[in-house]
């Protein structure tokens, strides 16, 4: 049997239904370390050079996904596109 995922779960205690209907994604660049060896990049729109992380934050202000990137990438606005 398994465990419901501790997201779903406090949804529903909520009140809400377990997938949001909306949600907000953010990004932030952020220095590394000199020991930093991988996934490093440089984000000329801030001028830093080392990772970026994307948030994903439902209607409740939870966390459904986070991931982390080299700060290199450019996605939606930031490219100009």
């Amino acid at each position: 049997m398994s465990e419901e995922p501790a997201y779903c779960r406090t949804r529903r205690l909520e009140g809400r239904e377990e997938q949001p209907s909306f949600a907000i994604i953010d990004s932030q660049s952020a220095k590394t370390g000199a020991d930093a060896r991988l996934d490093i990049g440089y984000d000329a729109g801030k001028k830093i050079k080392g990772r970026k992380r994307h948030i994903l934050v439902d209607t409740l202000g939870m966390l459904p996904k986070a991931e982390v990137h080299s700060a290199g990438i450019q996605a939606g606005r930031d490219s100009g596109s």
